[in-house]
């Protein structure tokens, strides 16, 4: 069974772009070894979000020589 989610406490949002980023208090990681997790999480999904760009570039990019 999974544990309900605990109520955010945000503290700050930002705006990027079209994106919305809010800042919970009580969801700081509190270990090494979570803040690594954390960082390593966010890497591979900025390198998919990368791949995905690039994909779609030369894709574009095929079209338009055809």
């Amino acid at each position: 069974m999974k544990k309900a989610m605990e109520e955010p406490n945000i503290v700050e949002t930002y705006k990027f772009g079209n994106s919305t980023v809010h800042i919970a208090s009580n969801f700081f990681v509190s270990t090494p070894e979570a803040k690594q997790r954390v960082l390593n999480e966010m890497h591979a999904i900025g390198w998919l979000i990368e791949e995905k760009r690039a994909r779609q570039e030369v894709a574009s990019s095929r079209e338009c020589r055809l």
